[in-house]
C-alpha cells in the first residue's frame, strides 16, 4: 500500500531514498539492458586507473598514452594533482557505453562521454575515432580535475554540501578549452550563432550545446585579449577560491557580465562582416526542408533516389527521428519510423550514419539499434515492406552504400578498436573485410562501375603526410580504394579537412566537403586533379553529406543555419561553381599571419597579470583529506614550468605506440601537447577534435621533431582483472533536537562498486522514542546481467495523519522484506516480478477503536511500455503503460486471499510548439479468493504528491485494514483522498497542456527567476464502486462522478511545483466547491 498518511513531516532523507528505491523497483521508465556480460581488466598508474572490457586489442595502448598526455598537460595549468586516482572506464563502442549502470540516466544518442561527480570517475565511448578519443578522454579529464579542485576538502560524496560556485557554462567550455583551445568546429558555431544573435551573457542563460561552445569562447576571450599570465592567474585562484565569478573580479578586475559585454562586442567585430562576405543559400539552392516552418531541428544525411525524383533524410520532425521520403519541393511521399513497416528498433543513428538506396530506387537500406547490436535494414518503400536484417559481429556499423549491380553494401564498422571498411554480398550473405589499420575510415561510397571506393580517411595516430596541419593535428584526406587489386591511393594532400565525399554519375568528379577556408563548404574536382578543386558554396554554417543525382540534374546536402539543419538541393552543380578561392575566416587569418589578432588585446591594471600567491604552507606540498594536493615548488609564484618533484616525468624522443606494443602494426604517436601550449605558462591545452582537429597556435615541423612525451600518470602499466569493491555514492546524516519530536537522527548511506553492477542502500530515520517513531531500510541490487535483481527488508514504526497538521490518528508498526527480478526485452519494454512479505500491526490513538493486524505474501507480475519524451514539466510526446497482476495466495498465514488485475494506459500527443494534449485510462479489479469481500480496493480523489492534502476520515476509518492491500488512484481532482473507494475502478484523464508564462523575474527581496510556467485545462472522469454494485442488471456503477479545472506547473530546478483548482461535478445538474492542489512531482 502507499500509505500517504504516515509520513512525519521532517523525515526528509527517507523521503529521497524512497522515491530512489521506488523507481527502481515499479513503475515507468526506460530500460538499460545488459545484453552481454563484460569482462573488465585494469591499467593501474599514480594518478588515474584505465578500465576495459574484453575486446582489448590496441585500444588501451593508445587510451593510456592520450591520457598520460592530458593528465600531464592539466596537472601543469592547474598545478593539481590526485591522491586518488581517477576511475576511467573506457568502453569498445557507443552501443555498449549507452548500457552503462555507472549512472542511472539514461544517455541519449550522441553522448560521447562522462564524468560522475561522487566518485569522480570518467566513461568514454571509442566511436572508431582515435582522434576523437582523445579530445574525449582530455575534456573528461579536465572535468574530473575541475571536481577533484572544488572538493578537494570534503570529498565527491559530500558534493551537495560543498559552497562552491561553478556555472555551467564554465564547466564544460573550460572542458573545452582546457581540451582543444580553439578551432573551427567552435569557430563555425559561434560565428552562426553571433550573426542570429543568440549568443548570452555568461550566466545560467547558457545552457545546452551553447554552453560548451559559447563557455569555450569566452575563456579563449579571457586568455587571448588579457594575455597568459593573467589566464594563468585566473585557474590558479579558481582553484584557490572555487568560485569562478568571484576569481574573475579578482583577477581582471571586472565583473563576468561586465567581461562578457565586451566578448560580445568582440564576436560582432569578428563575425559581422562575414554577412557580407559569404553567398546567400536561397540564391543558389532550394530548401527541400524549413526547420524554421515545421519546428524540428535536423534534417540530416539526404540520399537521392537513382531516378532523381525522391530523396530519403533524417528528420525528428514531431519529435521522434524517422526517415521522411520527400519529393524535390518537400512534400513528404513515405516515412520510416522506429515502429512500423521498417520493424520495430531502438533507434536511428542520424548524427553517425547515413543510408543509401537500392540501384532500381525500390529499397533504402539503413542502420539502427536493436537488441543491442547495431543492424543493416532493407525496406521496400514501395510495398512498404520490411525485406532483410542484415545483424553482424561488428560495433557502430555506419553509412552504408550500395553498389550498382545490386549486390553489395560497403559500410564502415569498429571490430577490435579500430574502425574499417567491409563490403556484404547480399546474394552469399558473406562479409569481406576490406582494409584493416588504425587509421579511421568513414563514408565509404562506390564508383559507378563498382570497382572503387572513394572514402576519407584520417590517421588519428599521426602518420599522415600533414601530421602539423593548420588545426594541431592530421587532417582528413580522401582515398581511393580499387577492388580488384586491394590498393590504396590517397588523392588529397593539404593541411585542411576532406571528408564526406561522393562520385559524380560518370565517375570522373568527385564533390566532398572541406573546411579549407575556416567554413565547411562543398567543393568538386576531377579524380585525376583534385588540387584543382573549385568550391560549389560560400555559406555560413556548414555544409555536410552531399549526395550527387545519378542524371547530374542535382546535388542534395544538409546546411546548418538558424541552430538548425536543412536539406538544400543546388540544380546543374557544375555550372554553378565558383571561380575564386573563398575569403579565409578570421580565425584562419590569425592562425597564419600572427599580425592578424582574433580577438584585440585589452589593457589590464599591472597587478591583475600577475601570479597570485598561495598560502604558506608546511612543507612542499599541502595534502587534503585524501582527494587530491596541490603542487608546490621553491616558489609557487614561478612559472609553471618549474615542476612539482611530488610529480614525476617520462622523457623519450618521438615516442611511439609501436615501442610499447611491440610488434602490433600501430602507428607512431605525436604528442601534440607541446605542439599546441601557447608559451611558457601552457595555458590551453592540446588535444584533438574530429571535425576539424583543434589547435590555438601555429606548429612547424621543426618543432615536431623535437617533441618529448612528459607524463605525469606514470605507474604500473601491468594489466590486471577487475576487482569488485564498494565504495560510497552518498553518505547522509543528521541530528538535531526539537521541543515537539524529541532528540531526531537520520541517515542515508549508498555503496556501489565502479561499474555500478552492484548497489547496495542502507537508511535509518529515527525521531524521539525508538518504540513510537523508527525507519529502517536495507537493499541490494544487482544489475550486471540481462535480468536486474534485488532483495531487501524494511522495518517502520510512525503515526498515520489525518491532515498535513499532524493531527494522528493510529500508531503503526510494520516489517517486511521483498524481492524482485526485472527482466528488460528493450530499452522501451520490460517484464516485472516481485515479491513481498509484509507483517502490519495498527494501534488507534482512540480505545474504542480495535487493533488491527495483518500478514501478507503478495507475489506480483507486471509488463510496462514506456517510449515518452519529456517536456519541461512532464511527459511530451510518446506513450507509456502497464499492466499488473497482484496476488494474495490462500495460504494459512496469509490473512487475505484476493487476486487483482490493473492497467494503466498514458497517451501524449504533441501538437505543436509544447501544446499537448494527455490522456490516461486507468482500469482495475480486484476479486476475492474466498467468501469475504476483497481486502484489495481502489482509493479515489485527489492528487498526486498533495502536500496541503485532505482525506475522508469515515471512509478512512471503514477502510483502516484495506489501506493494507489498497492503492491511490490519482489525480481525480475535485475531491479529496478516499472521497470515493471500491473494488473496481474505471478512470479517463484528459488534459490540454499549454505554455502560459514565458519567463517572471523577481528582484527584492528574494532575487529569482522562474522560466516556461505551463498551464492546464484538465477533466477527470470515472468511479469506483464493489463487484456488487448493480446498473440496469450490469456490475457497473450508477452514477460517474468527476471534475474539472484548470492549473499551472513550474519547473523550480530542485522539483516541480503543481497548481490544480478542481470542481467535482456528477456531469449531470450538480457542482461542488473547489478544492485546490499545491502538489509536488512531474505531471501524469
Amino acid at each position: 500500500m502507499n500509505n500517504f498518511f504516515s509520513m512525519p513531516v521532517n523525515s526528509f532523507l527517507l523521503l529521497l531514498l524512497i522515491i530512489f528505491n521506488t523507481s527502481e523497483i515499479s513503475g515507468f521508465g526506460k530500460n538499460k539492458v545488459q545484453y552481454s556480460a563484460l569482462s573488465w581488466w585494469m591499467r593501474p598508474s599514480t594518478h588515474y586507473t584505465l578500465y576495459y572490457h574484453q575486446d582489448k586489442n590496441t585500444l588501451p595502448e593508445i587510451a593510456n598514452r592520450w591520457i598520460d598526455i592530458a593528465y600531464k598537460s592539466l596537472s601543469d595549468k592547474l598545478n593539481f594533482t590526485h591522491d586518488t586516482p581517477i576511475p576511467i572506464i573506457l568502453y569498445g563502442n557507443p552501443t555498449l557505453f549507452a548500457h552503462t549502470n555507472i549512472i542511472s540516466e539514461i544517455l541519449p544518442e550522441g553522448v560521447g562521454g562522462f564524468t560522475e561527480v561522487f566518485k569522480n570517475r570518467i566513461a568514454v565511448p571509442f566511436n572508431g575515432s582515435y582522434t576523437e578519443l582523445r579530445h574525449v578522454l582530455h575534456h573528461e579529464m579536465a572535468h574530473a580535475f575541475v571536481f577533484g579542485i572544488i572538493f578537494d576538502k570534503f570529498g565527491g560524496a559530500s558534493a551537495m554540501f560543498n559552497n562552491a560556485q561553478i556555472p555551467f557554462w564554465f564547466n564544460e567550455g573550460s572542458a573545452e578549452y582546457l581540451s582543444t583551445g580553439w578551432n573551427c568546429e567552435a569557430d563555425m558555431f559561434l560565428m552562426e550563432q553571433t550573426l542570429n544573435n543568440t549568443v548570452p551573457l555568461p550566466s545560467s542563460q547558457l545552457g545546452g550545446y551553447m554552453a560548451y561552445k559559447a563557455g569555450q569562447s569566452f575563456l579563449h576571450f579571457l586568455h587571448k585579449s588579457r594575455g597568459d599570465s593573467a589566464f594563468s592567474s585566473f585557474l590558479k585562484q579558481f582553484r584557490k577560491t572555487k568560485m569562478v565569478d568571484n576569481s574573475i573580479l579578482k583577477v581582471y578586475k571586472k565583473t563576468t557580465e561586465d567581461l562578457g559585454k565586451e566578448w560580445l562586442k568582440e564576436l560582432r567585430r569578428i563575425y559581422w562582416p562575414e554577412i557580407a562576405q559569404r553567398e546567400d543559400p536561397s540564391t543558389k539552392c532550394k530548401f527541400v526542408t524549413s526547420h524554421l516552418k515545421t519546428k524540428d531541428q535536423y534534417n540530416l544525411r539526404p540520399r537521392i533516389s537513382p531516378d532523381g525524383e525522391k530523396i530519403a533524410f533524417f528528420s525528428d520532425r514531431k519529435d521522434y527521428t524517422r526517415i521522411l521520403i520527400t519529393d524535390k519541393k518537400g512534400k513528404v511521399i513515405h516515412q520510416i519510423r522506429q515502429t512500423g513497416f521498417g520493424g520495430f528498433f531502438e533507434s536511428f543513428h542520424p548524427f553517425r550514419s547515413g543510408m543509401c538506396w537500392s540501384p532500381d530506387g525500390k529499397q533504402l537500406a539503413f542502420v539502427t539499434l536493436n537488441k543491442g547490436r547495431d543492424e543493416i535494414r532493407i525496406v521496400n518503400v514501395v510495398k512498404k515492406k520490411l525485406v532483410k536484417k542484415i545483424r553482424l559481429p561488428l560495433g557502430s556499423i555506419s553509412s552504408p552504400d550500395w553498389s550498382n549491380n545490386g549486390k553489395e553494401i560497403v559500410f564502415s564498422a569498429i571490430t577490435d578498436g579500430v574502425s574499417d571498411l567491409f563490403i556484404y554480398n547480399l546474394d552469399s550473405d558473406s562479409l569481406i573485410r576490406l582494409t584493416e589499420s588504425l587509421q579511421y575510415e568513414a563514408d565509404p561510397h562506390f564508383s559507378p562501375d563498382g570497382q572503387k571506393i572513394l572514402f576519407s580517411i584520417e590517421d588519428t595516430c599521426g602518420t599522415a603526410t600533414h601530421p602539423n596541419s593548420p588545426y594541431g593535428s592530421t587532417p582528413s584526406e580522401l582515398a581511393i580504394l580499387d577492388l580488384p587489386t586491394g590498393n590504396i591511393s590517397i588523392i588529397t594532400n593539404t593541411k585542411w579537412n576532406e571528408k564526406q565525399p561522393c562520385f559524380s554519375p560518370d565517375g570522373k568528379s568527385i564533390v566532398y566537403v572541406s573546411d579549407r577556408n575556416g567554413l565547411d563548404n562543398l567543393y568538386i574536382c576531377s579524380i585525376d586533379s583534385t588540387e584543382k578543386s573549385r568550391p560549389l558554396t560560400d555559406f555560413v554554417g556548414g555544409c555536410s553529406n552531399p549526395d550527387w543525382a545519378l542524371d547530374s540534374s542535382c546535388i542534395v546536402f544538409s546546411l546548418f543555419q538558424n541552430q538548425g539543419w536543412d536539406v538544400l538541393l543546388i540544380e546543374n552543380p557544375e555550372n554553378k561553381l565558383l571561380k575564386d578561392s573563398l575569403l579565409t575566416t578570421q580565425w584562419v587569418k590569425s592562425w597564419s599571419d600572427s599580425s592578424a589578432l582574433f580577438f584585440n588585446k585589452a589593457e589590464i591594471k599591472a597587478d591583475s597579470s600577475t601570479e597570485l600567491k598561495e598560502p604558506a604552507r608546511s612543507g612542499k606540498k599541502h595534502r587534503s583529506s585524501g582527494k587530491g594536493k596541490f603542487l608546490q615548488s621553491k616558489n609557487d609564484d614561478d612559472d609553471d614550468s618549474t615542476k612539482s618533484e611530488s610529480v614525476s616525468h617520462k622523457n623519450s624522443d618521438s615516442s611511439t605506440i609501436k615501442d610499447s606494443l611491440k610488434n602490433l602494426p600501430v602507428a607512431t604517436v605525436k604528442d601534440s601537447s607541446s605542439q599546441n601550449d601557447i608559451d611558457s605558462t601552457k595555458i590551453a591545452a592540446s588535444d584533438t577534435s574530429q571535425s576539424p582537429p583543434p589547435s590555438t597556435s601555429p606548429v612547424t615541423d621543426s618543432d615536431s621533431s623535437q617533441q618529448k612525451t612528459d607524463t605525469a600518470a606514470t605507474g604500473s602499466s601491468k594489466e590486471l582483472p577487475y576487482r569488485l569493491k564498494f565504495t560510497p555514492d552518498m553518505v547522509a546524516f543528521g541530528l538535531g533536537i526539537s521541543n515537539y519530536y524529541s532528540p531526531a537522527g537520520q541517515m542515508l548511506l549508498s555503496f556501489s562498486d565502479l561499474m555500478g553492477d552492484h548497489r547496495i542502500t542502507v537508511a535509518a530515520d529515527i525521531q524521539g522514542n525508538f518504540k513510537e517513531y523508527m525507519h529502517l531500510f536495507a537493499s541490494y541490487v544487482y544489475l550486471r546481467s540481462r535480468a536486474d535483481v534485488g532483495a531487501g527488508g524494511f522495518f517502520n514504526k510512525d503515526y498515520s495523519y489525518a491532515d498535513i497538521f499532524g493531527r494522528r490518528l493510529y500508531h503503526d508498526q510494520e516489517s517486511g522484506a521483498f524481492l524482485f527480478i526485472r527482466f528488460p526485452f528493450s530499452t522501451f519494454t520490460r517484464l516485472d516480478l516481485e515479491l513481498l512479505y509484509r507483517d502490519m500491526k495498527r494501534d488507534p490513538l482512540s480505545s474504542e477503536d480495535p487493533v488491527v493486524e495483518s500478514t501478507a505474501l503478495l507475489p506480483s507480475f507486471s509488463f510496462t511500455f514506456d517510449n515518452i519524451l519529456w517536456g519541461i514539466t512532464g511527459p511530451l510526446n510518446g506513450v507509456r503503460a502497464t499492466s499488473k497482476i497482484l496476488l494474495s495466495p490462500p495460504l494459512d498465514f496469509v490473512n487475505d486471499h484476493f487476486i487483482s488485475f490493473d492497467t494503466d494506459i498514458r497517451a501524449y500527443l504533441h501538437l505543436f510548439n509544447r501544446f499537448v494534449w494527455a490522456n490516461r485510462v486507468f482500469l482495475g479489479i480486484s476479486k476475492s479468493l474466498d467468501d469475504r469481500a476483497s481486502a484489495r480496493r481502489y482509493f479515489l480523489g485527489g492528487n498526486d504528491n498533495w502536500f496541503s492534502y485532505s482525506i475522508n476520515e469515515q471512509n478512512y476509518d471503514q477502510n483502516i485494514y484495506n489501506s493494507f492491500y489498497s492503492d491511490f488512484v490519482t489525480p481525480f481532482r475535485g475531491y479529496n483522498y478516499l472521497d470515493i473507494t471500491g473494488s473496481r475502478v474505471a478512470v479517463l484523464n484528459s488534459e490540454f497542456r499549454f505554455p502560459f508564462i514565458r519567463e517572471i523575474s523577481v528582484v527584492w527581496p528574494l532575487p529569482m527567476q522562474i522560466r516556461y510556467i505551463n498551464g492546464a485545462f484538465f477533466a477527470d472522469i470515472g468511479n469506483a464502486w464493489n463487484g456488487d454494485d448493480r446498473n440496469h442488471g450490469l456490475p457497473l456503477p450508477e452514477k460517474i462522478y468527476g471534475g474539472f479545472g484548470f492549473g499551472m506547473r513550474a519547473d523550480l530546478g530542485i522539483f516541480i511545483l503543481r497548481f490544480d483548482r478542481g470542481w467535482p461535478t456528477d456531469w449531470r445538474r450538480d457542482v461542488g466547491k473547489p478544492i485546490n492542489y499545491f502538489s509536488l512531482g512531474a505531471e501524469y
